[in-house]
């Protein structure tokens, strides 16, 4: 966001999401893509991406921040939203010494203009000049004002993600986590998924690495556009994942795929299912499963109790769990409310404790399947 990463995510996004000069305090975090928006019409490109390592990913960071234990979520909100409204105030305040300072520059342009035929040619320069020195002075004072602004926006952005971070992997089973919101994950790493045909781009937000259980894991906000072609014939990119991911660096299949699918809200079930079958498993029919090989066979009873405790609603979209003879990754598809950033929003419990919970039961899921 370097210049505004815009709620249109870019058709081509390969640069890390940077904080933006504030110019509204709604633009100041825009997400990696919106929800709503489900497509855009685009000249389709390819992009091709190498595989990246764990190694590679974790060099990444720009200025990584340790997760901290949360003792207090109501609290930890309250202080957010208090630096939210105090940022808000100076914000409004802002703006309106900006307003200030132009009228007076008009107002003293045009005064200017109306005395020369008074006083003469001769002092018409003189304010000519008086008017050129108020208005540099006036634009040196809005930049110095924009850039203590952007600042205080950035420290609340620092809060926000220094709290859900922290609160979203404050449990027993994770350890050595550090995040950088600055940061995305790779790009191969979402590309990987092979769950999706015709992937055009990828992009994304706050890388975050640790261990659950053990394992290593990357994880980070994403989205992924693939290509369509309207009824009009047009190409277009529709968007079919938004949310958050995590990349298990353990495989419990030794080869081909397994795609467990939530049945969501949208149209985002699995598109590249060849070679896949849908198979039976004891997971109820609110979920999808496509396997190869046979590997349904690692969805026993436990770990179908434990994925059971998935549920979809107004702000989880979609949810799938992938496998593959590399990873295993989860994938929440979110809501606008859930993924859009802004410093002139409270922080609203219900959004806020969404991505924990579901935290939660990923780790009983991969408890239920550790313990195969």
């Amino acid at each position: 966001m370097s210049d505004e990463l815009n709620k249109n995510v870019p058709e081509k996004e390969s640069e890390n999401p940077q904080t933006p000069e504030v110019k509204n305090p709604e633009t100041t975090a825009e997400p990696v893509e919106n929800k709503e928006e489900t497509s855009q019409v685009a000249e389709v490109k390819e992009e091709k991406t190498e595989e990246a390592t764990s190694e590679e990913v974790k060099n990444e960071f720009l200025k990584p921040v340790k997760a901290r234990h949360i003792s207090s979520v109501s609290e930890e909100m309250e202080n957010y939203n208090k630096k939210v409204d105090a940022f808000n105030v100076e914000y409004k305040q802002s703006r309106r010494i900006n307003i200030i300072l132009l009228i007076v520059v008009a107002i003293i342009f045009i005064g200017s203009v109306a005395l020369s035929s008074v006083i003469g040619n001769a002092y018409i320069f003189i304010l000519i000049g008086g008017v050129v020195l108020y208005f540099v002075l006036t634009t040196v004072f809005s930049k110095k004002n924009q850039k203590k602004i952007t600042a205080k926006a950035n420290e609340i952005l620092n809060d926000y993600f220094s709290f859900t971070d922290s609160y979203a992997y404050d449990d027993e089973a994770f350890s050595d986590v550090v995040f950088d919101y600055n940061v995305k994950l790779d790009p191969s790493y979402l590309l990987s998924l092979d769950i999706f045909k015709d992937v055009d781009s990828v992009a994304g937000r706050d890388l975050v690495k640790g261990k659950l259980l053990g394992i290593d894991f990357l994880a980070g906000d994403g989205s992924i556009k693939t290509k369509e072609v309207n009824e009009k014939g047009k190409n277009i990119l529709a968007l079919v994942f938004y949310g958050k991911a995590v990349f298990l660096e353990k495989s419990y299949i030794n080869d081909g795929r397994l795609v467990v699918y939530l049945k969501g809200k949208g149209n985002d079930a699995p598109t590249n299912v060849e070679g896949l079958e849908v198979v039976n498993t004891p997971l109820s029919e609110r979920f999808v499963v496509y396997s190869e090989k046979g590997n349904e066979k690692i969805l026993n009873k436990k770990v179908c109790t434990a994925i059971e405790k998935m549920e979809i609603n107004d702000n989880l979209y979609d949810f799938f769990l992938v496998f593959n003879n590399q990873r295993t990754i989860f994938l929440f598809s979110y809501s606008d409310e859930m993924m859009v950033i802004s410093v002139d929003h409270h922080l609203e419990e219900k959004l806020v404790e969404q991505y924990p919970s579901d935290a939660r039961k990923m780790v009983e899921i991969v408890k239920a399947l550790e313990a195969k």
